[in-house]
């Protein structure tokens, strides 16, 4: 029956002849609407037709250089962020350096640009000879472009790092700039805001770059400057972060080991970070608005030793991560005072410390603390290895053994979120959590990470002689020597798990457990 049917559509002409008018129908009706949109697009102008462009990526807007001839190299005036990595290859392998200045000096020449959202340039700079007349370029071009997010990441590995020392921006602009753009100042301009350059800079982020205290406080004296990064500066020594900077609201100085001096007062500052293991007076002065803090070496040591000093401040913390890492001397006392937190909300410890030595100290400021809502504490236990070496690292613990903590009536109402991070599955982490559960009731959620290499226990045989092996590392392998093998047992991730769970059954049903 339906192959009649078939046979009956095919020989009728009449039929055939309505189908091919109803396709060629909808040909027309789709072809009509392409024209429309075709229209539509070509009766804007160039600026809006770019500004669409720039909100596309890289790739999409060359692409759409095909649409149609009028397109055909709009891509190349758009604002957009350019970002250069030398790891950007499809194996993640880093990029031949010679490569990756030739990829990036072409992608350069064909922007078109006068305005330049981001220029991003990451690469590891592995070799003295590097040619820093071509980073200057770069620079240059970042002037001429008026970009407004600028970073330079120039990081690699410590024992093969050489710095790139940034030039001096306003005698850069007068060796690279035309006469008849000076002839423009009747005086020699001393700063980046009489030269109008960087006149839209809102971020600056530099990584393993050398710039004096001068260029630093060039790009400070930028009007819309909002967020100032300087990590591994070997030239910064003595800096003044203050007003009248109306719009700073980030600022960070890390691992800058020359520096003698850091002055910070800011209105509008809200986030502040400071990692150094150089020992500097105190920085903050008058910060009304500042809420976040990092704090790393012996500031962070003054910090919860010396809270006096921090009080012009603390109070008015609400997220605040502390990195108390390897201390020049031991610490065996435990400060009387604590800071002030009454505003805290979110809490994050970084401890380096000996595994089943004693963490209640820290109870001391999560109970300063009243409104805290989320804990977080990263452990990274130190090696024992040798025995003989046992007392030496004792003596680097930044923070003191507490063993006991006094029994009050004070609760944390608020604190419903704990991470451990670096969980072994000791008893000074059980015994930490069991007492946070007491002044913490109201725990809804405990997120434990058993993201650690490896492990080893007490040696059985002789009870003086304790060997921890410990260390985040990312091959999760260690291999112990020949003589060691038959005296401690390897443990391995599960067992961590294994004492998560059993500490699981200490907490209220209600309370969700996340072990990983």
């Amino acid at each position: 029956m339906e192959m009649n049917k078939h046979n009956s559509y095919a020989e009728n002409p009449r039929k055939r002849k309505q189908k091919h008018e109803r396709t060629d129908e909808a040909f027309r009706v789709k072809r009509r609407q392409k024209t429309t949109a075709r229209n539509v697009f070509d009766k804007l102008p160039d600026d809006i037709l770019i500004a669409i462009l720039s909100h596309m990526s890289l790739k999409d807007a060359v692409r759409a250089s095909v649409f149609s001839y009028r397109w055909r190299n709009l891509w190349k005036f758009t604002s957009r962020a350019l970002v250069f990595s030398d790891r950007d290859t499809p194996t993640g392998a880093r990029m031949d350096l010679l490569k990756f200045q030739v990829l990036l000096a072409r992608e350069l020449e064909l922007n078109q640009s006068t305005g330049l959202d981001s220029l991003i340039i990451r690469f590891s700079n592995r070799s003295k000879y590097t040619t820093s007349g071509t980073i200057d370029d770069w620079i240059f071009l970042a002037m001429q472009k008026d970009v407004k997010n600028l970073e330079l990441d120039f990081s690699v590995r410590p024992r093969f790092r050489y710095r790139y020392k940034f030039p001096d921006a306003c005698e850069m602009v007068f060796e690279h700039a035309t006469e008849t753009w000076l002839c423009g100042f009747s005086t020699r301009p001393r700063t980046l805001k009489e030269l109008g350059v960087f006149a839209s800079l809102r971020t600056v982020k530099l990584v393993d770059v050398s710039i004096k205290d001068e260029v630093v406080h060039h790009f400070l004296s930028c009007a819309c400057i909002e967020q100032l990064c300087i990590r591994g500066s070997r030239s910064t020594k003595n800096l003044r972060v203050v007003d009248p900077l109306p719009y700073l609201k980030q600022l960070e100085i890390s691992n800058c080991r020359k520096i003698r001096s850091l002055v910070i007062s800011a209105k509008n500052l809200v986030s502040c970070t400071y990692q150094g293991r150089r020992k500097i007076s105190f920085p903050f002065k008058e910060n009304p608005n500042l809420t976040e803090l990092t704090l790393d070496g012996p500031l962070c040591e003054s910090f919860v030793y010396e809270p006096k000093n921090h009080s012009s401040y603390s109070f008015q913390l609400t997220d605040l991560v502390l990195k108390l890492q390897i201390s020049s001397f031991e610490r065996t006392i435990a400060p009387t005072d604590s800071p002030r937190l009454y505003a805290l909300t979110s809490l994050e410890l970084n401890i380096v410390s000996e595994v089943d030595r004693s963490l209640l100290f820290f109870l001391s400021l999560i109970k300063s603390s009243p409104h805290l809502q989320h804990l977080k504490i990263k452990i990274d236990y130190l090696v024992s290895f040798p025995p003989i070496f046992k007392r030496m690292i004792q003596n680097m613990m930044a923070f003191p053994e507490v063993n006991s903590i006094e029994e009050n009536e004070f609760k944390l109402e608020k604190l419903k979120v704990v991470e451990i991070v670096g969980y072994c599955g000791s008893a000074s982490e059980e015994k930490l959590l069991l007492n946070l559960l007491k002044i913490a009731p109201s725990i809804e959620k405990v997120f434990i990470y058993t993201d650690c290499d490896y492990y080893a226990r007490d040696c059985p045989e002789e009870d003086d002689l304790v060997i921890f092996t410990y260390r985040l590392r990312q091959d999760g392998l260690h291999r112990m020597k020949k003589n060691d093998r038959n005296k401690i047992r390897p443990l391995s991730r599960f067992d961590a798990i294994k004492h998560a769970n059993i500490l699981r059954s200490s907490f209220p049903s209600e309370t969700r457990f996340v072990i990983t």
